[in-house]
């Protein structure tokens, strides 16, 4: 795996580590627009071919007034796995 694909391995796990208890913040999350540009901010999605395999990461942040809610999924040659998939990728 090249550098570039490393570095985007690591930032896609850090992404989901930050966002994964998201769904227990509160408070005053802003109007429709403010909450709709954060929501575009934090979604992602990435793919790395590492070997002739496919590995992506989407990422899907959807902000209400009060509660932020994300949902990663991780995908090995579009095969649904976990986090573990890009961790793996790191040894």
């Amino acid at each position: 795996m090249n550098e570039a694909d490393r570095t985007k391995v690591v930032e896609a796990i850090a992404h989901h580590d930050s966002l994964r208890s998201s769904y227990c913040w509160s408070g005053d999350n802003g109007n429709a627009q403010t909450r709709s540009r954060r929501e575009d901010y934090l979604s992602r999605d990435v793919t790395v071919v590492v070997d002739g395999h496919a590995y992506r990461y989407e990422a899907s942040v959807q902000i209400s007034r009060t509660k932020v809610y994300y949902r990663g999924r991780f995908s090995k040659n579009g095969v649904i796995g976990t986090v573990r998939l890009f961790k793996g990728l790191l040894r």
